[in-house]
Parts: structure tokens; sequence; C-alpha cells
């Protein structure tokens, strides 16, 4: 029986997912103001298809959207100053992060968001700075050096930490992780003369113990790869993000910017 409704599952998603999509996109047209702030979590922009990648003409597609409904664009550090403090956010916003620095970047998403006047926050793991991202089976590209990431600081982008080596910390010794933590931001704020705020668990991996590191550390929050669009000021060292991929196309997007992407994270286990 339970293989049965699995099977129906299964074959009712590919009708189901399109359906429910148009009908929560067609809710929160008349609901703009009661959307959440949405951190969204970008890899790669590329066409190779990869789990972590999206073609750059979705990606413009998506930011030329937020630009047509009036979005104000945060980095991480301002969404989370003003959910720390409890002060009124911007309605519509969104929150744009980018994880690994992929030298495509400076490419593809970087002239983009200059065109609107959008800054986002992009997360290095400082020991692969200007080499290749070895450290994912997912995907092995370029990534950006440290005149790409001196610049992106001095034009307003956030620089955060991914760590030194994208290890996943809950699975190295305490010492270990701290050395991870701690030595990232100092190598990032060398390079980029200026303060890091924000961290970017590998792997979006972590454990209380490893939340304790950050705090002490001096960050102001964390990101984690949980999803969803709904955060406090809680949640500031485990910060849920909405991952945009290859396969999503706008009506998703919007879905993920509205009230109701959890209760279609849920139905359909993204």
């Amino acid at each position: 029986m339970n293989l049965v409704s699995s099977i129906l599952r299964s074959l009712a998603k590919p009708i189901a997912k399109p359906f429910f999509l148009n009908l929560f996109n067609l809710f929160q047209h008349c609901q703009s103001a009661s959307s959440p702030t949405a951190i969204l979590t970008y890899h790669s922009l590329d066409e190779s298809g990869s789990v972590i990648s999206l073609s750059p003409e979705k990606f413009y597609r998506q930011m030329k959207f937020l630009h047509s409904r009036g979005y104000r664009v945060y980095t991480l550090k301002e969404y989370a100053e003003l959910l720390g403090k409890r002060q009124p956010v911007i309605k519509p916003s969104v929150v744009l992060t980018f994880d690994d620095g992929y030298a495509n970047f400076m490419e593809e998403a970087y002239p983009i968001l200059r065109k609107y006047n959008y800054r986002a926050t992009v997360f290095i793991q400082t020991d692969y700075i200007g080499k290749r991202s070895s450290f994912t089976l997912d995907l092995d590209l370029p990534l950006m050096g440290p005149e790409a990431i001196a610049l992106l600081a001095v034009e307003g982008f956030e620089i955060g930490s991914h760590t030194l080596s994208h290890s996943s910390l809950p699975r190295i010794s305490l010492t270990r992780a701290e050395i991870e933590i701690a030595r990232s931001k100092e190598v990032l704020e060398n390079l980029t003369g200026r303060k890091v705020h924000s961290f970017c668990y590998p792997r979006g991996e972590y454990n209380r113990e490893i939340i304790e590191l950050v705090k002490k550390t001096g960050y102001q929050a964390a990101v984690t790869l949980n999803p969803g669009n709904k955060n406090s000021s809680d949640d500031l060292f485990a910060l849920r993000r909405v991952t945009i991929r290859t396969r999503d196309e706008l009506a998703y997007f919007r879905v993920a910017l509205g009230p109701f992407f959890d209760i279609y994270n849920r139905w359909f286990q993204l």
C-alpha cells in the first residue's frame, strides 16, 4: 500500500506543483505587504546544469523581476542588523547571497547587479581564493582572486566568511573548527580592509557548539541551507534561505519571495 501511495504521489507532483505555483502567485499578488524578506542562495552562474548552478539568463530575468516590482535589496549584514534590533524592514525586500565565490560572479552577476544598483553578500572560503572549486564534486570551476574580492568590498558588496577550507565544521575537532571560523575572518578583513560580519556554514552543516564558536569569533549573523524565507531575531545564527537552482523558473522564484513558500516547500519537500 505504501508503494502504491508513493507511486501516486510521484505521478501527481508534476501536475500539482505548477498548479499550486500559479495559485500561490495569484494570492500573493494581492498580499505583497505581508511578504517576508527572503534570503536567496546562489552558487555558480553557468550553463552546466549542475545542482548548484543557475543559467545567467535566468538570473537576469529574476533581477529584472525584482526591479520591476520595486524590491529593496539588502546585504545580509544590513538585514541582520535590522532583524537583531527589531527595526522595520522595507517591503518588499530580499537578500541576495552567493556561496563559494565563483569567478563567474564577476562575469555574469556583477554587471546585472550594478545595472540595478543591487548589492549582494558573497561568501568566500579563503584557502581557495584564486583557485578552483575542488572542494565540491558538483562543479570544478575557477574561483575569484584577491583583486576581485577587494573590488567588490570597495563597491559596497558584503564579503562574508565560508571558513578556510569549506570543511564540514561538525565533523572536525572544535579546535580546528575555531581556526577555520576565526582565521578566515582575519584573512578577509586583511584583504578587504573591512570588518567581516557574516558567516556561512559549509554545506549548511552546524550544531550548537559551532554556533557558539561563530558568536565567540565576533560575527553578527550566520546562514544555513535550511529551506525557508521567514526569519526572526531568534534565528540570527541559523538563518534560513531559499536556494535557487537551474531548474527553477520565474513562477517558483516568485513563490520563494512570498508568504506561501513554507507551505509549498512542506508539500513538495524541496
